[in-house]
């Protein structure tokens, strides 16, 4: 994961709206003290403000869809067998895995509502 574009919301207190990508699946996260600079590698996990409508695909399937801008968005992707992490390519995201339906295990593919994507 990379820092692809850095747009500043306020560049005073370092807020702002950082493009993330793995060549292949981008999102826009929000980022708050942002001290990143375009093509730097993000080594942390990128997490969620909120995740929600979590269910169960039957296939395998990677997809980022921007519902509302700048940071809505309907996900689907791959569960890490911990239910913690959700994969899209090569995309890690942090989630909580009490936030996942208990009928839902490790590495299932899922779609989501997330309402927006946080790195620190």
């Amino acid at each position: 994961m990379y820092i692809k574009k850095i747009h500043w919301i306020d560049k005073q207190i370092k807020e702002a709206e950082v493009t993330v990508s793995d060549g292949m699946y981008t999102i826009v996260c929000f980022s708050c003290f942002c001290e990143y600079k375009i093509g730097e590698t993000l080594n942390n996990k990128i997490n969620v403000l909120d995740i929600n409508d979590i269910v169960l695909l039957e296939s395998k399937e990677y997809k980022i869809t921007l519902v509302k801008k700048p940071f809505d968005y309907k996900v689907k992707g791959m569960l890490s067998r911990d239910r913690s992490t959700l994969i899209i390519g090569g995309l890690i995201i942090d989630i909580d895995p009490e936030e996942v339906p208990k009928d839902i295990s490790g590495e299932s593919f899922i779609e989501a509502r997330v309402d927006r994507f946080d790195i620190y």
